[in-house]
């Protein structure tokens, strides 16, 4: 029994240390503003001032099938729509003449009216690699042409920030792609476990990203948490000793888990669409902690998250960019 308390004890105290809850402050207005009748958009989001813009660039992998959408008056039509060159495959795969509703709301959040509009969806298909420039000329209900616009898509056989990352001479991350005759094979590896106590951790990033330097958290060998940032390619210290140590009160016993983490933070920028993630340290809740801040160029929304995990690096689709290491 006694041991059955002390292993959940211990397993609680590794998933909190591993997995913290992270904090995530979005700095960026949420008010909406209204839509204008008979205006354009093109797959438009909010920016940070509540406004709508539109989204000119998109990154997507070859061989899937992406779209972005298109609105527009009721009755207009897309037309000329075409790609600066082959490998991407576009296509208008749905139309609505009138698609559905705006709503319009006065200074005081009231509803004040409402206008119908009609959409597009383009859908695009890349069979090769490369930048690409997709146009097309959107025309009123009466045909007459109201502007030419200009989509850039950015195709990729990579998935993620990271394509390899070494420490020393173990690779902890490899990807590998090939194209053969139309047929694309991925391969990658990933190691936690490593036998280095320290060494110099080097990233390689994919299409158009760059990787800005890295984070590192552990403990020292007095059990302190430390922090420190480095520049890519630099040399670090792992954890040298555990988290936590387990005790038991009932007879003064204590033992340490057989793990030692050491956790890295990768912050990196598209250079494609200009947005940055970077992770640093601060103290201004009290505690030295990581702090992640995601910066949208097209939007200029801020979201910052304390003490993210692997699995909010999931959620908000930041690629693998924390590394959980560990040794004995």
């Amino acid at each position: 029994m006694k041991r059955q308390k002390k292993l959940l004890v211990g397993l609680t105290m590794a998933f909190a240390f591993c997995f913290l809850f992270a904090n995530v402050l979005s700095v960026q207005a949420f008010t909406t503003a209204n839509k204008v009748k008979d205006a354009v958009y093109v797959d438009a989001v909010t920016n940070a001032k509540g406004n709508w813009v539109n989204t000119t660039k998109h990154r997507i992998n070859t061989f899937s099938i992406n779209s972005f959408e298109v609105e527009f008056g009721q009755g207009a039509q897309i037309r000329n729509l075409k790609s600066n060159k082959k490998g991407l495959e576009v296509k208008q795969t749905e139309y609505y003449a009138n698609r559905s509703y705006h709503n319009t709301y006065d200074a005081n959040g009231n509803l004040s009216g409402e206008f119908r509009y009609g959409s597009a969806r383009i859908s695009l298909y890349a069979t090769k690699t490369g930048s690409y420039k997709v146009t097309f000329d959107v025309y009123s209900s009466a045909g007459v042409k109201l502007k030419k616009y200009t989509v850039n898509v950015l195709a990729v056989n990579d998935t993620g920030v990271i394509k390899t990352a070494t420490l020393g001479k173990t690779k902890l991350r490899t990807l590998k792609t090939k194209l053969k005759k139309g047929v694309l094979t991925k391969s990658s590896s990933v190691i936690n476990k490593v036998n280095e106590k320290s060494g110099k951790l080097k990233f390689t990033a994919n299409t158009k990203y760059k990787i800005t330097g890295f984070v590192v958290k552990g403990v020292n060998k007095n059990g302190k948490a430390f922090y420190k940032k480095y520049k890519n390619g630099k040399n670090i210290k792992l954890s040298e000793a555990y988290a936590y140590k387990e005790s038991d009160a009932y007879d003064n016993s204590s033992s340490n888990p057989a793990k030692k983490y050491t956790y890295i933070y990768v912050s990196y920028k598209d250079t494609f669409t200009g947005d940055t993630c970077t992770y640093s340290v601060s103290k201004k809740r009290g505690k030295k902690e990581i702090v992640r801040t995601y910066k949208e160029k097209n939007t200029g929304k801020k979201t910052i998250s304390y003490d993210p995990t692997s699995s909010d690096d999931e959620y908000y689709d930041f690629s693998g960019t924390i590394l959980t290491l560990w040794n004995y």
